[in-house]
Protein backbone atom coordinates (compact mmCIF):
# COMPACT_ATOMS: atom_id res chain seq x y z
CA UNK A 1 0.00 0.00 0.00
CA UNK A 2 1.48 3.52 -0.77
CA UNK A 3 0.52 6.74 1.34
CA UNK A 4 1.61 10.26 0.53
CA UNK A 5 3.04 12.92 2.71
CA UNK A 6 4.03 16.59 1.91
CA UNK A 7 4.80 15.68 -2.12
CA UNK A 8 6.44 12.04 -0.75
CA UNK A 9 5.16 8.55 -1.81
CA UNK A 10 5.66 6.23 1.06
CA UNK A 11 6.36 2.16 0.28
CA UNK A 12 7.11 -0.50 2.61
CA UNK A 13 9.99 -2.28 1.26
CA UNK A 14 10.93 -6.15 1.07
CA UNK A 15 13.20 -5.79 4.36
CA UNK A 16 10.39 -4.22 6.48
CA UNK A 17 11.35 -0.88 6.26
CA UNK A 18 9.37 2.20 4.71
CA UNK A 19 11.29 4.52 2.11
CA UNK A 20 10.03 7.46 0.83
CA UNK A 21 10.47 8.93 -2.76
CA UNK A 22 10.12 12.26 -4.65
CA UNK A 23 11.83 13.55 -7.59
CA UNK A 24 13.18 17.22 -7.11
CA UNK A 25 15.34 19.11 -10.39
CA UNK A 26 15.50 14.68 -11.97
CA UNK A 27 17.25 13.67 -9.15
CA UNK A 28 15.35 11.04 -6.91
CA UNK A 29 15.36 11.69 -2.91
CA UNK A 30 14.94 8.72 -0.61
CA UNK A 31 14.08 8.66 3.20
CA UNK A 32 14.17 5.87 5.46
CA UNK A 33 11.96 4.76 8.55
CA UNK A 34 11.24 1.64 10.32
CA UNK A 35 7.82 2.50 10.37
CA UNK A 36 5.26 5.29 8.29
CA UNK A 37 5.39 7.31 11.09
CA UNK A 38 9.44 7.58 11.48
CA UNK A 39 9.13 7.93 7.83
CA UNK A 40 7.14 11.21 8.27
CA UNK A 41 9.53 12.67 10.79
CA UNK A 42 12.41 11.90 8.78
CA UNK A 43 10.78 13.85 5.62
CA UNK A 44 9.83 16.96 8.18
CA UNK A 45 13.44 16.98 9.00
CA UNK A 46 14.55 16.85 5.50
CA UNK A 47 11.98 19.54 4.62
CA UNK A 48 13.22 21.69 7.42
CA UNK A 49 17.32 22.15 6.09
CA UNK A 50 18.11 24.89 4.15
CA UNK A 51 17.59 24.62 0.50
CA UNK A 52 21.12 24.30 -0.45
CA UNK A 53 21.55 21.10 1.47
CA UNK A 54 19.07 19.47 -0.88
CA UNK A 55 19.91 20.27 -4.01
CA UNK A 56 24.01 19.79 -5.78
CA UNK A 57 25.70 23.25 -6.44
CA UNK A 58 24.05 24.79 -9.33
CA UNK A 59 27.02 25.21 -12.49
CA UNK A 60 26.26 28.67 -13.01
CA UNK A 61 26.85 29.24 -8.69
CA UNK A 62 29.95 26.87 -9.44
CA UNK A 63 31.11 29.23 -12.01
CA UNK A 64 30.37 32.32 -9.75
CA UNK A 65 32.04 31.18 -7.10
CA UNK A 66 35.36 29.80 -9.10
CA UNK A 67 35.75 33.36 -11.03
CA UNK A 68 35.69 34.95 -7.25
CA UNK A 69 38.15 32.29 -5.70
CA UNK A 70 40.67 31.34 -8.42
CA UNK A 71 40.69 34.45 -10.40
CA UNK A 72 40.77 37.11 -8.24
CA UNK A 73 44.60 37.78 -8.94
CA UNK A 74 44.13 38.73 -12.62
CA UNK A 75 44.33 41.98 -13.84
CA UNK A 76 41.03 43.70 -14.97
CA UNK A 77 41.55 43.82 -18.68
CA UNK A 78 41.57 39.72 -18.10
CA UNK A 79 38.69 39.28 -15.61
CA UNK A 80 36.63 41.05 -18.15
CA UNK A 81 37.66 39.10 -20.85
CA UNK A 82 36.69 35.59 -19.33
CA UNK A 83 33.48 36.94 -18.03
CA UNK A 84 32.94 38.48 -21.64
CA UNK A 85 33.56 34.53 -22.60
CA UNK A 86 30.87 33.23 -19.45
CA UNK A 87 28.02 35.78 -20.68
CA UNK A 88 28.09 34.87 -24.17
CA UNK A 89 29.61 31.24 -24.93
CA UNK A 90 29.68 29.52 -21.64
CA UNK A 91 26.13 30.29 -20.63
CA UNK A 92 23.64 30.38 -23.72
CA UNK A 93 25.65 26.75 -24.63
CA UNK A 94 25.25 25.04 -21.36
CA UNK A 95 21.94 24.40 -19.28
CA UNK A 96 22.14 25.32 -15.64
CA UNK A 97 22.27 21.72 -14.52
CA UNK A 98 23.58 20.56 -11.16
CA UNK A 99 27.07 20.55 -11.62
CA UNK A 100 27.57 16.72 -10.75
CA UNK A 101 24.87 16.24 -14.24
CA UNK A 102 27.21 18.29 -16.60
CA UNK A 103 28.74 15.73 -18.86
CA UNK A 104 31.88 15.56 -21.26
CA UNK A 105 29.22 15.76 -24.21
CA UNK A 106 27.50 18.76 -23.10
CA UNK A 107 31.15 21.26 -22.69
CA UNK A 108 32.07 19.29 -25.40
CA UNK A 109 29.45 21.06 -27.38
CA UNK A 110 29.47 24.26 -25.89
CA UNK A 111 33.34 24.55 -27.45
CA UNK A 112 31.77 23.45 -30.83
CA UNK A 113 29.14 26.46 -30.69
CA UNK A 114 31.96 29.38 -29.97
CA UNK A 115 32.10 31.22 -33.27
CA UNK A 116 36.17 31.47 -34.12
CA UNK A 117 38.76 29.05 -33.35
CA UNK A 118 40.18 31.25 -30.95
CA UNK A 119 36.99 31.51 -28.85
CA UNK A 120 36.88 27.86 -29.14
CA UNK A 121 40.60 27.80 -27.38
CA UNK A 122 39.54 30.32 -24.62
CA UNK A 123 36.40 28.52 -23.79
CA UNK A 124 38.13 25.34 -23.56
CA UNK A 125 40.95 26.48 -21.38
CA UNK A 126 38.48 27.89 -18.47
CA UNK A 127 36.14 25.06 -19.16
CA UNK A 128 38.53 22.63 -18.00
CA UNK A 129 40.01 24.81 -15.03
CA UNK A 130 36.06 24.79 -13.86
CA UNK A 131 35.38 21.50 -14.04
CA UNK A 132 39.30 20.51 -12.88
CA UNK A 133 38.34 22.38 -9.56
CA UNK A 134 35.36 21.37 -8.88
CA UNK A 135 36.77 17.92 -8.80
CA UNK A 136 39.41 18.76 -6.69
CA UNK A 137 36.79 20.66 -4.12
CA UNK A 138 34.94 17.35 -4.56
CA UNK A 139 32.17 18.58 -6.07
CA UNK A 140 32.37 15.54 -8.68
CA UNK A 141 33.32 11.92 -7.59
CA UNK A 142 34.81 11.54 -11.54
CA UNK A 143 37.15 13.61 -12.87
CA UNK A 144 35.62 14.54 -16.29
CA UNK A 145 38.45 16.30 -17.80
CA UNK A 146 39.78 13.49 -19.28
CA UNK A 147 37.11 13.60 -21.49
CA UNK A 148 37.06 17.05 -22.34
CA UNK A 149 38.44 18.08 -25.68
CA UNK A 150 41.26 20.74 -25.66
CA UNK A 151 40.89 22.97 -28.39
CA UNK A 152 44.54 24.23 -30.01
CA UNK A 153 43.98 27.47 -31.96
CA UNK A 154 46.71 28.15 -34.50
CA UNK A 155 47.95 31.55 -33.80
CA UNK A 156 48.31 33.86 -36.62
CA UNK A 157 51.87 34.96 -37.16
CA UNK A 158 52.71 38.60 -37.09
CA UNK A 159 54.68 40.28 -40.16
CA UNK A 160 58.01 42.40 -39.53
CA UNK A 161 57.47 46.08 -41.87
CA UNK A 162 60.35 46.44 -44.17
CA UNK A 163 63.32 48.96 -43.41
CA UNK A 164 61.44 51.44 -45.79
CA UNK A 165 57.85 50.94 -44.17
CA UNK A 166 59.19 51.54 -40.50
CA UNK A 167 60.96 54.77 -41.88
CA UNK A 168 57.87 55.65 -43.77
CA UNK A 169 55.61 54.64 -40.56
CA UNK A 170 57.71 57.05 -38.63
CA UNK A 171 57.92 60.15 -40.98
CA UNK A 172 54.02 59.76 -40.95
CA UNK A 173 53.18 59.41 -37.33
CA UNK A 174 55.90 62.28 -35.84
CA UNK A 175 54.25 64.73 -37.37
CA UNK A 176 50.42 64.49 -35.84
CA UNK A 177 50.41 63.27 -32.18
CA UNK A 178 47.03 61.40 -32.76
CA UNK A 179 49.49 58.73 -34.90
CA UNK A 180 52.44 58.92 -31.69
CA UNK A 181 50.95 55.84 -29.91
CA UNK A 182 51.47 53.70 -33.25
CA UNK A 183 55.54 54.73 -32.39
CA UNK A 184 54.84 53.86 -28.93
CA UNK A 185 54.11 50.34 -30.20
CA UNK A 186 57.12 50.28 -32.67
CA UNK A 187 60.02 51.19 -30.09
CA UNK A 188 58.60 49.05 -27.21
CA UNK A 189 56.94 46.36 -28.50
CA UNK A 190 53.80 46.50 -26.48
CA UNK A 191 50.68 44.80 -27.12
CA UNK A 192 47.33 46.50 -27.60
CA UNK A 193 46.30 46.48 -24.31
CA UNK A 194 49.96 47.63 -22.46
CA UNK A 195 49.85 50.74 -24.52
CA UNK A 196 46.64 51.57 -23.86
CA UNK A 197 46.96 50.90 -19.81
CA UNK A 198 50.56 52.85 -19.83
CA UNK A 199 50.86 55.29 -16.79
CA UNK A 200 52.45 58.27 -16.41
CA UNK A 201 53.04 56.57 -13.09
CA UNK A 202 54.92 53.77 -15.32
CA UNK A 203 57.25 55.93 -16.26
CA UNK A 204 60.18 55.47 -13.85
CA UNK A 205 63.77 56.84 -13.46
CA UNK A 206 67.34 56.00 -14.33
CA UNK A 207 65.64 55.66 -18.01
CA UNK A 208 63.43 52.56 -17.94
CA UNK A 209 59.49 52.35 -17.76
CA UNK A 210 57.41 49.91 -16.92
CA UNK A 211 54.74 48.58 -18.71
CA UNK A 212 51.58 46.94 -17.68
CA UNK A 213 51.03 43.45 -17.95
CA UNK A 214 47.31 42.21 -19.78
CA UNK A 215 47.41 38.93 -17.22
CA UNK A 216 48.56 39.21 -13.60
CA UNK A 217 49.95 41.61 -12.36
CA UNK A 218 53.41 39.40 -11.90
CA UNK A 219 53.37 40.10 -15.90
CA UNK A 220 54.70 43.64 -15.87
CA UNK A 221 57.84 44.52 -17.05
CA UNK A 222 60.44 47.02 -16.95
CA UNK A 223 62.26 47.99 -20.42
CA UNK A 224 64.36 50.66 -21.92
CA UNK A 225 63.53 53.73 -22.36
CA UNK A 226 64.65 54.16 -25.88
CA UNK A 227 65.62 57.39 -27.33
CA UNK A 228 62.59 57.31 -29.73
CA UNK A 229 60.60 56.28 -26.75
CA UNK A 230 61.82 59.12 -24.73
CA UNK A 231 61.30 61.59 -27.69
CA UNK A 232 57.63 60.68 -28.17
CA UNK A 233 57.20 61.04 -24.36
CA UNK A 234 58.41 64.29 -24.32
CA UNK A 235 56.33 65.53 -27.01
CA UNK A 236 53.13 64.29 -25.04
CA UNK A 237 54.63 66.10 -22.31
CA UNK A 238 53.67 65.67 -18.30
CA UNK A 239 50.77 64.40 -16.77
CA UNK A 240 48.35 61.92 -14.55
CA UNK A 241 46.78 58.84 -15.37
CA UNK A 242 46.93 57.29 -19.02
CA UNK A 243 49.06 58.72 -21.24
CA UNK A 244 47.71 57.52 -24.09
CA UNK A 245 44.18 58.13 -23.61
CA UNK A 246 42.31 56.32 -26.03
CA UNK A 247 39.44 54.01 -26.68
CA UNK A 248 40.03 50.51 -28.94
CA UNK A 249 37.29 51.48 -31.17
CA UNK A 250 39.52 55.31 -31.76
CA UNK A 251 42.89 53.20 -31.94
CA UNK A 252 41.12 50.92 -34.46
CA UNK A 253 39.91 54.37 -36.48
CA UNK A 254 43.42 55.93 -36.50
CA UNK A 255 45.03 52.79 -37.58
CA UNK A 256 42.90 52.62 -40.58
CA UNK A 257 43.84 56.41 -41.55
CA UNK A 258 47.70 55.99 -40.96
CA UNK A 259 47.41 52.47 -43.10
CA UNK A 260 44.93 54.71 -45.63
CA UNK A 261 48.54 57.54 -45.91
CA UNK A 262 51.44 55.06 -45.90
CA UNK A 263 49.71 52.71 -48.59
CA UNK A 264 50.40 49.00 -46.73
CA UNK A 265 48.32 47.21 -44.46
CA UNK A 266 49.63 46.29 -41.21
CA UNK A 267 48.31 45.41 -37.28
CA UNK A 268 49.14 46.28 -33.94
CA UNK A 269 51.15 42.95 -33.47
CA UNK A 270 53.16 43.23 -37.30
CA UNK A 271 54.32 46.84 -34.92
CA UNK A 272 55.38 44.01 -32.04
CA UNK A 273 56.74 41.80 -34.47
CA UNK A 274 58.83 44.38 -35.86
CA UNK A 275 59.90 45.21 -32.70
CA UNK A 276 61.28 42.37 -32.06
CA UNK A 277 62.98 41.48 -35.35
CA UNK A 278 64.83 45.05 -35.13
CA UNK A 279 66.29 43.71 -31.91
CA UNK A 280 67.34 40.26 -33.47
CA UNK A 281 68.65 42.80 -36.91
CA UNK A 282 71.59 44.45 -34.54
CA UNK A 283 72.37 41.70 -32.58
CA UNK A 284 70.20 41.61 -29.03
CA UNK A 285 70.67 38.75 -27.26
CA UNK A 286 67.31 36.20 -27.62
CA UNK A 287 67.06 36.39 -23.62
CA UNK A 288 67.20 39.95 -23.71
CA UNK A 289 64.47 40.05 -26.62
CA UNK A 290 62.57 37.85 -24.66
CA UNK A 291 62.40 39.54 -21.55
CA UNK A 292 61.30 42.64 -23.49
CA UNK A 293 59.08 40.89 -24.85
CA UNK A 294 57.30 39.83 -21.81
CA UNK A 295 58.08 36.67 -22.75
CA UNK A 296 59.24 33.40 -20.31
CA UNK A 297 60.72 31.85 -23.42
CA UNK A 298 62.67 32.55 -26.12
CA UNK A 299 61.13 30.27 -28.01
CA UNK A 300 57.89 31.80 -28.34
CA UNK A 301 59.80 35.27 -29.39
CA UNK A 302 61.75 33.17 -32.51
CA UNK A 303 58.83 31.33 -33.64
CA UNK A 304 56.43 34.53 -33.48
CA UNK A 305 58.00 37.55 -33.37
CA UNK A 306 61.41 36.97 -35.11
CA UNK A 307 61.77 37.74 -38.49
CA UNK A 308 65.03 37.40 -39.66
CA UNK A 309 67.27 34.73 -40.82
CA UNK A 310 70.21 33.85 -39.08
CA UNK A 311 73.94 34.24 -39.92
CA UNK A 312 74.06 30.73 -40.62
CA UNK A 313 70.69 30.75 -42.67
CA UNK A 314 72.23 33.28 -45.03
CA UNK A 315 75.36 31.83 -45.34
CA UNK A 316 73.05 29.00 -46.82
CA UNK A 317 70.91 31.25 -49.17
CA UNK A 318 74.52 32.47 -50.52
CA UNK A 319 75.52 28.77 -50.92
CA UNK A 320 71.84 27.81 -52.47
CA UNK A 321 72.13 31.04 -54.76
CA UNK A 322 76.03 30.41 -56.05
CA UNK A 323 74.85 27.24 -57.22
CA UNK A 324 71.59 27.99 -59.39
CA UNK A 325 71.65 30.09 -62.05
CA UNK A 326 68.96 32.64 -61.64
CA UNK A 327 67.96 33.21 -65.04
CA UNK A 328 66.45 29.88 -65.61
Amino acid sequence: MEYKYKGFTIKKRTDNRHEARKTINHNRISIYGKTILQCKENIDKYLSKPQENKQGTKFYDWIDFWFKKYKNELKQNSKESILYLIKNHIKPNIPNLELKNIAPSIINDCIEKCPTSNTKEKCSVYLYDIMAYAFREGKLKKDITLSIKKYKHIKQEGHALTAIQRKALIEESIKNKDYYIFIFYLFSGARKMEALNFQYSDILENNVMRLPGTKTYKSDRIIPQFKMLKDILQKIGTGTGKVFNLAEVTIKRRLHKLRDKLGFHFTIKDLRTTFGTMCAEIGIADDVIAKWMGHTSTTTTKKYYVKVLSAFEITQTQLFDANFDPKI
